[in-house]
């Protein structure tokens, strides 16, 4: 049933025109129906009751009243400023930046390389960076900025290592404690605007860690980055990004089998990590032994047990023999130990994207989304509604398969961790709550929490090649640290109890940014207090 509550609020004027006419239009934001403000272009009239709609326009798509559409490119221009300022507004709302010194009082924190927990201790931060780790309740030498640790864990700042990220978006993976996106293949102009906008102080954001999408020309071909009709033209890709500074390339589904082996070997010249969705007509192993340094996605993985010869993984196929057969694989047997040692091996890493495939494979439609249960009563009811169908049907003949299936997944999981397979905590959904539960679901694959939040924080920083910059609570690296209310590495589940975010030393408070996006927040915010040292002689 309808439940919830929409508001609209007038952005601005604007007029649009064609062969023979020039008309007033009137852009609204509508709020309510999701995440982000929806935006919608109105006929101005003198009674804004009576007005009609123009239609809308979004990157990449548009749907404007016939004889107008030429103008779809600049209504597009003005809403995405308008956006902007949106944005911006909110930034210099919420984020707060102390002068000087700020102390993280008596605090338990996460040594993340080690995977275990330190102190109590004072952690010191100054100029965006950690400046020194004392012993707990130390006499402060200069004034500062005091944050109450006590009861609270402290840990760097987590890693989302599989976006396709979007203003908003990026909005959100703060309030989720997320400091550092890798975003996985992106519009590649929109993305740059996006990261200097979010440098600049413009945008709430993470760090950006941009990966090169380079995809094969069929008609199955998937949207964005650079797509190519041979290796040179692949080449060619390679060195735009390596230009631009990118450090790693995703391949996608239509490349060719035969060129996998040139392109990594040209990609490692120039000091680029390959990764990817599995070619079709191809298997992991053979993706591996070409060159793959990493592979996305937990069925890329596992069809390589599963596809035939003539087996076409760009289309739905390669969720549907996953979701039919990855029952009957035998988890012990000898050809899984031999990939997984050939992953060892050659150091090759695993993005599971986990939670990706919780929901396709059990979730019946209607049904709440087993993903996304834990917060569904803090979010818009317009996105709870949302969440109750699937991409996949689960019906009474398919479901036992499919329930035993992910249960193999999440064993496969398991065995990698266990035999030293680099995982990586990554989402592919929706941005700033999927990652929580990405790493509920490793704990409930077995793999200890300490070890989790080890995934989630160093292996990110490692894998994305800014290890020496942040990933760990460390002097000298960037303040990207985030305070949780309870402790992630006793129970996972308080991973979501994010009080605070410090990016680069910046303060965000997630209660602050969810009650903006209308959403329930999960914990309060700590209280900031003025420490003077002259006052305390």
């Amino acid at each position: 049933l309808p439940s919830g509550q929409l508001s609209i609020a007038k952005i601005l004027d604007s007029t649009v025109t064609n062969v023979k006419l020039k008309r007033p239009v009137t852009l609204y934001a509508i709020a309510g129906f999701g995440l982000e403000p929806s935006y919608v272009w109105m006929w101005k009239t003198a009674a804004p009751s009576t007005a009609g709609m123009l239609g809308v326009v979004s990157p990449g798509f548009s749907a404007l009243e016939a004889g107008w559409e030429s103008n779809a490119d600049a209504l597009l221009k003005t809403q995405l400023d308008a956006d902007g300022i949106t944005l911006k507004k909110l930034a210099e709302k919420l984020v707060k930046k102390p002068s000087g010194i700020t102390v993280f009082r008596n605090v338990r924190w996460f040594d993340a390389e080690a995977a275990q927990m330190r102190g109590p201790s004072d952690v010191y931060v100054n100029r965006g960076k950690i400046a020194a780790v004392y012993p707990p309740n130390s006499e402060m030498r200069d004034d500062a900025t005091v944050i109450d640790g006590t009861g609270r864990t402290l840990l760097p700042g987590l890693f989302d290592m599989h976006g396709h990220t979007s203003p908003w978006d990026s909005v959100l993976q703060i309030a989720g404690g997320v400091t550092t996106l890798r975003d996985m293949g992106n519009i590649n102009k929109a993305l740059a605007e996006l990261t200097t906008r979010i440098d600049a102080g413009e945008s709430i954001g993470p760090h950006i860690v941009p990966t090169g999408f380079i995809e094969g020309d069929s008609q199955y071909k998937a949207s964005g980055g650079i797509t190519v009709k041979d290796v040179d033209e692949a080449k060619r890709a390679i060195d735009f990004y390596s230009q631009q500074g990118f450090r790693q390339i995703k391949l996608y589904n239509s490349m060719r089998p035969e060129w996998i082996a040139p392109i990594t070997a040209y990609a490692k010249e120039r000091g680029i990590r390959v990764s990817g969705h599995i070619p079709a007509f191809m298997r992991a192993e053979e993706a591996v032994r070409a060159g793959f340094d990493e592979i996305q996605h937990i069925n890329q993985v596992i069809l390589n047990f599963l596809v035939k010869k003539d087996d076409d993984t760009r289309t739905l196929l390669r969720f549907y023999l996953v979701g039919d057969n990855a029952n009957q694989i035998d988890l012990e047997s000898a050809q899984v130990k031999d990939f997984i040692k050939l992953l060892v091996e050659r150091k090759t890493a695993v993005d599971p994207t986990m939670t990706a495939f919780e929901a396709m494979f059990l979730q019946r439609q209607g049904a709440a989304n087993p993903s996304f249960k834990n917060v569904a009563n803090n979010v818009p009811p317009a996105i709870r509604r949302a969440w109750l169908t699937n991409s996949m049907d689960v019906t009474d003949k398919n479901e036992a398969a499919f329930k035993k299936s992910y249960e193999k997944l999440m064993g496969f999981v398991k065995l990698m961790h266990d035999a030293g397979v680099p995982l990586l905590a990554g989402t592919d959904d929706i941005a700033g709550f999927t990652l929580h539960r990405e790493l509920e679901l490793y704990v409930l694959s077995g793999i200890p929490p300490p070890e989790v939040l080890k995934i989630a924080t160093w292996n990110g920083a490692k894998y994305s090649q800014v290890l020496e910059r942040t990933g760990s609570i460390t002097v000298g690296k960037d303040a990207d640290l985030i305070l949780v209310e309870g402790d992630p590495t006793k129970n996972i589940s308080d991973i979501r109890k994010v009080s605070l975010v410090m990016k680069s030393g910046a303060i965000h408070f997630p209660a602050e940014i969810y009650s903006a996006l209308g959403v329930k927040p999960f914990v309060p915010a700590p209280t900031l207090t003025k420490f003077q040292a002259s006052s305390a002689k």
